[in-house]
């Protein structure tokens, strides 16, 4: 697809030929930067249904239905919280670890019906809920996107998953974290599986 860094431009016809009106895009950042100790346990865990519960349930509903057709996209959005623990986002980072090994281990299942899915992986990005939260951008000791920037860069990416780390700056971190290849990673933990409890079915 066309990569633009403006959403409903370039993007927007190659997006509708390959996966018309049967796309999912889920996708939360309630939660970040709060100290544990601090939330209300209730807030936590509703933080936990919105990033864990909420894209299981939707990826079934939409998905199943993807298969039956045999196409579609998922789009999951995940964070660099999920690269390791960190204080002031041991729920989100583990609730966004939880959406990125989802996604890895659907693009696995979902790939030979020809459903796409693909695990977003944004840094810090310039959104209402993030500055609300008082998030500050302005020292520059992180790589700050905008939300159109990263909307754009994970759609034309679709189709490369299980994994897409968007901004160069963000991919560079993550390299160091991540030597090694996802789809690689994805592709040998399927096949362990498969020895023990057979091929995925078809």
């Amino acid at each position: 697809m066309t990569h633009s860094t403006r959403t409903g431009e370039a993007l927007r016809p190659d997006f509708s030929r390959c996966y018309g009106p049967w796309a999912l895009i889920v996708g939360g950042s309630e939660g970040i930067g709060e100290a544990f100790a601090r939330q209300l346990a209730a807030h936590a865990v509703g933080v936990m249904q919105l990033n864990c519960r909420g894209p299981v349930l939707l990826s079934h509903h939409f998905g199943t239905r993807m298969v039956e057709r045999g196409t579609g996209g998922i789009l999951i959005v995940t964070s660099m919280a999920a690269l390791a623990g960190a204080a002031r986002t041991a729920v989100y980072g583990a609730s966004k670890a939880f959406e990125l090994i989802f996604a890895e281990g659907l693009w696995a299942e979902l790939q030979p019906h020809g459903v796409d899915v693909l695990a977003c992986v944004a840094g810090a990005t310039r959104t209402p809920s993030l500055l609300n939260a008082g998030a500050r951008f302005d020292g520059g000791s992180v790589p700050v996107m905008e939300s159109t920037e990263v909307a754009a860069e994970a759609l034309a990416h679709l189709g490369d998953g299980p994994t897409w780390v968007v901004g160069e700056g963000n991919r560079r971190i993550a390299a160091h974290i991540w030597p090694a290849s996802r789809p690689d990673l994805v592709r040998a933990m399927s096949a362990g599986n498969e020895a023990v409890w057979g091929p995925t079915a078809k």
